[in-house]
């Protein structure tokens, strides 16, 4: 490694040295009018081999391409391995599941996939975290190679006193990061299988979220339904503003009923505990949304909105109709103004001919 950094400052130092012997043999050839040009050629062409040997012993020794060196080797797989640990939690959840029913494809503790649902926290998304570890062990398989290969060639390398310091490094990281490589290929495999569960779970925990106040008021009304409708529609108003507060929000609402029963379609397993939830969830959804359009002011609401979609419909054709119109009245303005002028072109011809003749004639006149 040394020798190959020794290499690329010499070679930096050579482009240094023939860039100021060119321009000194430059400004010779200027003063003194130097008529041979070979000289000046040798000094370009050898300005720009130094430069780029220079770059790609540097580029080379950076790793930037080609074989990268020891040291990048191994901090690259280092850097892998230091993702692992913002996984560990989870990984010995999952560890404890496996332990415990071996093949998840079949069995499976839905209090621990509940545990590492919650362990996983809202920061991300299960597919952004399968995705993420994916990434990892692509990356981190891809620099065990690496450097599994480098360690052939150090091993038969004639200088062993001096790299075998490196390659205990290396063979260090490399049994490391097979240890790791099994539990996260695990665990990535728990997460895929399972998929569905957590993406269940995800929509359930934003819906419980979004509607806590909703579902507080029907645990607080459930024997008033007077009483209820009204802390509804004053909760809804309080949150949405503007003239359609309600059509807004029963909008929102179907929308979040259909993401709720897209997850529960999506369903791989029988997770007994989260569909039970989910339905009970969703038929509360189900619920305020027939409260709130059976609610005189979303009627009253409701009418105003399609009276004011009708007018906006209607606006919006009259506008099109008079861009239409004013579109072929500009049509026919520059049809017409196309045929003034050429009226005008075929009147100037017609003079020109008259001149024409009449020029001629006074000339046969003459001449007679």
């Amino acid at each position: 490694m040394k020798d190959k950094k020794y290499y690329s400052l010499l070679c930096v130092a050579l482009i240094i040295s023939s860039t100021c012997d060119a321009h000194r043999h430059r400004d010779f050839a200027s003063k003194h009018v130097y008529k041979d040009d070979m000289q000046n050629a040798f000094w370009g062409a050898l300005t720009v081999v130094g430069a780029v040997t220079g770059i790609y012993a540097f580029g080379r020794w950076c790793g930037l391409w080609g074989a990268p060196s020891n040291e990048v080797l191994i901090e690259r797989c280092r850097n892998d391995l230091s993702k692992i640990d913002g996984y560990q939690s989870l990984i010995r959840l999952a560890h404890r599941m496996q332990k415990q029913h071996g093949n998840m494809a079949y069995y499976f503790d839905e209090e621990l996939l509940y545990e590492l649902a919650i362990a996983k926290g809202r920061s991300r998304t299960i597919n952004s975290l399968i995705k993420d570890i994916k990434l990892t062990i692509t990356d981190l398989k891809s620099n065990r190679s690496a450097i599994e290969k480098r360690m052939l060639d150090l091993s038969h390398s004639e200088q062993w006193h001096e790299v075998k310091y490196v390659y205990n490094r290396m063979d260090h990281l490399v049994r490391k990061s097979k240890e790791v490589l099994f539990e996260l290929e695990s665990f990535y495999a728990l997460l895929a299988e399972h998929r569905s569960y957590f993406q269940l779970f995800e929509v359930e925990d934003s819906l419980a979220r979004d509607y806590r106040r909703e579902f507080e008021l029907l645990q607080r009304y459930a024997n008033d339904q007077y009483a209820l409708a009204k802390a509804m529609r004053s909760s809804i108003l309080s949150k949405h503003s503007g003239a359609f507060a309600l059509i807004s929000f029963v909008k929102k609402l179907k929308q979040a009923i259909y993401s709720l029963e897209q997850a529960l379609e999506r369903s791989a397993y029988n997770y007994a505990t989260r569909i039970s939830y989910a339905r009970s969830l969703l038929g509360s959804l189900y619920y305020i949304q027939e409260m709130v359009i059976s609610d005189k002011e979303y009627i009253r609401s409701l009418a105003e909105y399609e009276r004011a979609q009708r007018e906006k419909e209607r606006l919006r054709l009259e506008r099109e109709r008079v861009q239409t119109e004013q579109r072929i009245a500009a049509a026919k303005e520059r049809e017409a103004y196309a045929k003034e002028r050429e009226a005008r072109a075929r009147e100037r011809q017609n003079r020109l001919k008259e001149q024409e003749m009449y020029e001629y004639r006074m000339q046969r006149q003459l001449h007679w």
